[in-house]
Order: structure tokens, then C-alpha cells, then sequence
């Protein structure tokens, strides 16, 4: 099955996402479901590691983390990735955790919230969850080229 062709701002082009969970089978489940959704999935165990994609991979729009990880952990990486792209290339971070209450917020540094998904995920509630965060990259990304445009 062929994937349909994207625009400039990347509409019409399978999700990119990247994941990092402490816990291989949990990352392992969510990729082989959202791969069979049509996103393109990749799955990482290390903050880290998932940094050094992110500076390779200007395509990708959603990051899903988990929160509480040994080193560092979600909100720090979330930190991190934000801080190291332009609007043009705007990421979304989606927040897994089993440990938030349900009153929890967590926002970026620059004041725009962040979703949170409680474990154990219910996979289509996620995926509606990534599609949305993807959308909302896109437009901060379409938001930017005009902006550009304009000047």
C-alpha cells in the first residue's frame, strides 16, 4: 500500500513519532499498533538516544514519553527536544506515565500544555491522542512558513 504524497507543511504524510519508554514491551506494543495505523513508529529506550534522532529526523512531529525514567526523565526530555527546534520544524510531546493524577497539567517552558496518557494506555484513545498532536505540529509548522513568507 503506497502512502499518499505530502504537502510542504507535511499534510497527508504518515505520522512520524518517536517513542522512548524505560520498559521495551510497552514500546514494543505501541509501535506494532500504531504501525498497523499507519503511523511511522520508532521506538527508543534512552532520552538520549531519542535527542540524537530528532537532530536527524525534521519529518518527525510527535514525541510520546514516558515520564519518570532513570536519568533523565520525561519533562527534562520534553524540555530538551523543544528547545532544539524552530517553529518550522515544531514537535509535540505527548506524556505517558502510571504515576499523574488525574488534576496533573504539565506544560512546555513556553506555556502551551502537553497531553498526558495514563498506563496502562488504551491504544486507540492513544492513537486519537499522537493524530492530534501531530495536527497541532503541523499548524505551528504552517504557522511559521507564513510568518516567514510574510517578512
Amino acid at each position: 500500500m503506497s502512502q499518499p504524497a505530502a504537502d510542504a507543511t507535511g499534510a497527508g504524510a504518515p505520522i512520524h513519532l518517536l517513542i522512548v519508554d524505560d520498559e521495551p514491551l510497552i514500546c514494543e506494543e505501541i509501535v506494532c499498533f500504531l504501525r498497523t495505523r499507519g503511523f511511522s513508529a520508532e521506538a527508543f529506550d534512552t532520552p538520549e538516544s531519542v535527542l540524537a534522532r530528532l537532530q536527524q529526523a525534521p519529518e518527525v512531529t510527535v514525541l510520546l514519553t514516558d515520564i519518570q525514567m532513570p536519568g533523565m526523565d520525561g519533562l527534562a526530555l520534553a524540555e530538551r527536544a523543544g528547545a532544539a527546534r524552530s517553529e518550522a520544524t515544531a514537535l509535540e510531546v505527548v506524556l505517558l506515565t502510571g504515576h499523574a493524577e488525574a488534576e496533573d497539567t504539565f506544560a512546555m517552558p513556553d506555556g502551551r500544555p502537553m497531553q498526558v496518557v495514563r498506563k496502562p494506555a488504551r491504544l486507540r484513545l492513544l492513537a486519537d491522542t499522537l493524530r492530534q498532536a501531530h495536527e497541532a505540529a503541523l499548524a505551528r509548522r504552517r504557522s511559521a512558513g507564513q510568518s516567514q513568507e510574510a517578512a
